[in-house]
């Protein structure tokens, strides 16, 4: 296996990955979000600031700016307004990962 074959392979089971099949224990994003129901999406826990939808939108955010600015012409910045489809408070969940889940696998791609 090539550096840049385990580099995909590394990138896809941060993301991806099932985890242990007896337990459900993952530590992937899409693990972790499996188990997520959604009367959970938008809340915040009690003493938080961020609802699962924020963290989805921030990381979906950072992957598209990562594949920008590494494989694009890094023109992209933080308040365009087209960087993230959603408000933080109207990202449907559903929606929300599958776009996430296009722009990690563009970056990976690009890798």
């Amino acid at each position: 296996m090539t550096a840049i074959e385990e580099l995909v392979r590394i990138l896809d089971d941060a993301f991806a990955a099932k985890g242990i099949e007896d337990t459900g224990e993952s530590q992937s994003m899409l693990g972790n979000l499996a188990s997520v129901p959604q009367e959970f999406w938008q809340a915040e826990p009690p003493g938080g600031v961020r609802t699962i939808a924020s963290i989805v939108l921030h990381v979906g955010a950072c992957i598209v700016m990562y594949d920008e600015y590494a494989f694009g012409p890094g023109r992209l910045q933080w308040d365009d307004p087209g960087l993230v489809p959603w408000s933080r408070e109207g990202a449907p969940m559903l929606e929300a990962i599958d776009w996430m889940t296009a722009a990690h696998r563009r970056f990976v791609d690009h890798v």
